[in-house]
């Protein structure tokens, strides 16, 4: 696994990804990190245009990796209520979502290899207490699994 960070990394250097998104490592696998801001409006699902460019990108880094992906949707503290997402629950889901159709569609990649969740809110990773946390916490993370590692999901 550290070599394939060492090749997402060089990957995400070499497509002028960095600005977009982080990579790192921990017991899952490697670990894309893309802020809300890059992908969706608030509170919102669809993907912006300006967001294709880039995940197409990283779909050519997937084509070319046979592991299992589980995207993973997050969101901050502000509750939202509207007819389309009744709570983060389902915005965080669709996001995920978003993201793994695009993926497929745009790459052709296979759509067992890849998991939806939508943690909602309940997973941030500052205190939702400033704006700049606020805008942190949403995010959306791309977790190119370890085979080794087994975290109780089923592909």
């Amino acid at each position: 696994m550290d070599k394939l960070l060492n090749e997402v990394t060089e990957f995400l250097v070499d497509n002028e990804l960095t600005e977009h998104i982080s990579a790192t490592r921990d017991e899952r696998g490697v670990v894309l990190v893309l802020q809300e801001r890059t992908l969706f409006e608030s509170a919102e699902a669809e993907l912006l245009p300006d967001a294709k460019p880039f995940l197409s990108k990283v779909g050519t880094l997937l084509v070319a990796i046979p592991n299992f992906v589980k995207v993973e949707g997050h969101t901050d503290s502000r509750p939202i209520s509207t007819f389309r997402y009744p709570s983060n629950w389902e915005l965080s889901g669709a996001r995920a979502s978003s993201v793994i159709r695009f993926l497929i569609g745009t790459h052709h990649l296979e759509p067992n290899r890849y998991i939806a969740t939508g943690y909602g809110d309940t997973r941030p990773v500052v205190p939702n207490t400033t704006t700049e946390n606020l805008q942190i916490n949403r995010r959306v993370v791309i977790v190119i699994s370890d085979p080794t590692h087994d975290d109780g999901d089923t592909f």
